[in-house]
């Protein structure tokens, strides 16, 4: 992103950054017609994960589906991006689940997958090929990987591991994601951060 940008992000303290990333992830959700998602703001350094969208977190069952941002690197810029990384998530799920068929033991239900696709192509333009790709992808889907070689580990290990990184990167869930977030972080400009600080209540330091 800009420098002007980042600069601004960074000036902001925690609290101010948390109520920004959750407006911006509410308006992102907003744009993709899913309804509010809650932000939850928790350490997530032992996952090595910048942020997770889930739909049931087994460690906090109450939160139904939600997403957690890594509270220990708040102070990146770059949480802009896994904010709406993770909203864009929110809206594969929630694309995948109004195209799902109805199973063949509820004959009563009638079938509405065709005209969803439609909806969806037009109001959002994502096409049913993305969506069928996204669906299968959930099925089979491939995880962050573990334990990322340090410096001084075998190359033999770091090519492991960036074999499975390729892999996890490159699946239709998360090229789309990060195509989002990449997308939003390199173009948002310094009067659209603004914007959001002003939609999110938190003071605008010239």
């Amino acid at each position: 992103m800009s420098q002007e940008v980042a600069d601004a992000w960074t000036a902001m303290d925690p609290p101010e950054q948390k109520r920004v990333l959750q407006e911006i992830v509410a308006q992102e959700l907003e744009r993709q017609g899913v309804d509010d998602v809650p932000v939850y703001f928790d350490d997530l350094s032992e996952d090595g994960a910048a942020g997770i969208w889930y739909e049931f977190d087994i460690r906090h069952p109450l939160r139904g589906e939600h997403i957690q941002i890594d509270s220990t690197s708040l102070e990146d810029p770059d949480s802009l991006n896994t904010a709406v990384h993770e909203a864009r998530h929110a809206a594969q799920d929630n694309w995948i689940e109004e195209t799902d068929e109805p199973p063949a033991w509820q004959f009563w239900r009638e079938d509405h997958s065709a005209a969803e696709y439609e909806r969806i192509k037009e109001e959002y333009g994502v096409t049913k090929e993305e969506i069928e790709a996204w669906r299968e992808n959930d099925k089979d889907y491939t995880e962050f990987p573990e334990d990322q070689p340090g410096e001084d580990a075998p190359q033999s290990e770091k090519d492991a591991w960036n074999e499975e990184y390729e892999a996890y990167r490159e699946q239709p869930l998360e090229e789309d994601a990060f195509e989002e977030g990449d997308e939003f972080a390199e173009d948002i400009t310094l009067e659209e951060l603004r914007q959001h600080q002003l939609d999110a209540g938190v003071p605008v330091i010239s």
